[in-house]
């Protein structure tokens, strides 16, 4: 050990107080772990916190540095300014044919541009800075260990650049899978499947948040360790469940909405509802809070619109941590969106259960979020069972469904504890690796 003391390095991209539900993982498990006798630093592009972090606990911010991507986003912003689309429109001579034509040609030269400077993650502008503070960093201080938690899975990256060539343990942390079965660019796949090779041959340990996950890790990496720590609540954090609730029946969902999640299970269910309940209307409010990127938007704007419920659903749009909390515990049912995730379960569905609201996940019924969901007393519902969530919300609606009380499996305090274990394990093999070598 390097001191009395345990000492342990966090690279993590999101950290309180950026709002990112992927900083809330190590933010509870540090903040135990310092109670427990740790010595904690972590690296992170978040910005300074207001309060002064847990005693124990030291938060480097190191910022983010504008890239070509940013550039390019900018650039992309700008040109679709109402006064740039007016000169386009005075200037078009073209016509409807020969545009058609242009744009067969240069999107796709130009969704290939953009997917390049966006590459490998919205890590990049962060990760060589954060890898330089953290390699400062252990030749200041010397660690115990040093874990990156991803995504963004470059954060890994920056943790193979400050650990290479050092004996400190490096546990990868993978919160989702680095490499998507569906992901259809060759060549990208190709490079991001070569960097997670590079960082799990660094790597003394890998860490998954489901069994599932941590047992497809095991097949692709046999001679690699793998560890199942799962993600929690910090109690402290989360408030019960308000005691005022919206008037009506409020459903809540917060998060992001991306890859395979999609809100028409539950817009089709209400609608169905309405038809069969018309005083319904007015009374049940689905109100979602989080971003959305383009294709999603479109798809969520033209469901209501082609339902009918423009009057039942709220787009509350980005909101802060505190804010998607409070929508959450005011509202009679929470709604947590996990499909074509088979092997990782969204952070939000243990903060729904915590807040003690009924819960309901739509998942596919054979996956990892299905298991847990079920496990900690929440209503699993599959993609297409508009009936099911129809009935549920009816059931909701006439006080058939129960309150259910918080389930107090999930606390980080007991997860930390675990992760405590582990972390001076790993150390200790290092240590007696060093040991041996030396006798040799």
């Amino acid at each position: 050990m390097k001191g009395t003391r345990p000492r342990l390095l966090i690279l993590s991209y999101h950290f309180p107080p950026d709002g990112a539900v992927g900083g809330y993982r190590w933010a509870g498990i540090s903040k135990y772990l310092a109670r427990s006798g740790w010595v904690v630093d972590v690296v992170t592009a978040a910005p300074p916190a207001a309060l002064p972090p847990e005693d124990g606990i030291t938060v480097h911010s190191v910022s983010r540095r504008r890239t070509l991507n940013d550039a390019y986003s900018d650039w992309r912003r700008s040109s679709a300014s109402p006064v740039n689309r007016a000169l386009a429109s005075q200037l078009a001579v073209s016509t409807a044919a020969s545009s058609r034509v242009r744009s067969a040609i240069f999107n796709p030269v130009r969704k290939l541009a953009g997917s390049a400077l966006a590459f490998p993650d919205h890590g990049r502008g962060w990760n060589v800075a954060a890898a330089s503070v953290a390699r400062g960093l252990l030749r200041e201080r010397g660690f115990d260990a040093v874990v990156t938690t991803g995504p963004p899975h470059s954060t890994h990256l920056a943790g193979l650049a400050c650990t290479i060539g050092s004996r400190v343990a490096h546990v990868v942390d993978m919160r989702d899978p680095w490499i998507w079965q569906d992901n259809t660019r060759p060549t990208s796949t190709a490079l991001l499947t070569w960097m997670e090779r590079c960082v799990v041959r660094n790597a003394r340990c890998l860490v998954a948040t489901t069994r599932e996950f941590s047992e497809a890790l095991r097949a692709r990496f046999p001679h690699k360790e793998v560890a199942w720590i799962p993600n929690g609540v910090d109690y402290e954090r989360v408030r019960p469940a308000a005691m005022e609730k919206y008037p009506g029946l409020s459903i809540a969902y917060a998060g992001s909405v991306y890859v395979g999640r999609d809100f028409g299970v539950v817009l089709r269910a209400m609608h169905m509802l309405f038809e069969k309940y018309p005083a319904f209307r007015g009374q049940c409010t689905l109100r979602v809070a989080g971003s959305m990127d383009g294709p999603h938007a479109v798809r969520f704007r033209e469901l209501i619109e082609n339902l009918g419920l423009q009057d039942s659903v709220i787009a509350l749009g980005i909101v802060s941590t505190n804010e998607a909390l409070d929508v959450i515990s005011r509202s009679h049912l929470a709604l947590v969106l996990a499909q074509n995730q088979a092997l990782q379960i969204p952070a939000k569905l243990y903060e729904c259960v915590a807040l003690g609201v009924r819960t309901l996940v739509i998942t596919e019924p054979d996956g990892a979020t299905a298991r847990e969901a079920a496990r900690l007393g929440a209503v699993v519902c599959s993609p297409n069972a508009d009936a099911s969530v129809a009935a549920l919300i009816e059931g909701v609606m006439l006080g058939r469904v129960p309150e259910r009380a918080a389930h107090a499996d999930t606390s980080y305090e007991r997860i930390a504890a675990r992760v405590g274990e582990l972390l001076l394990r790993l150390s200790a093999f290092l240590v007696w690796c060093e040991v041996l070598s030396e006798m040799t």
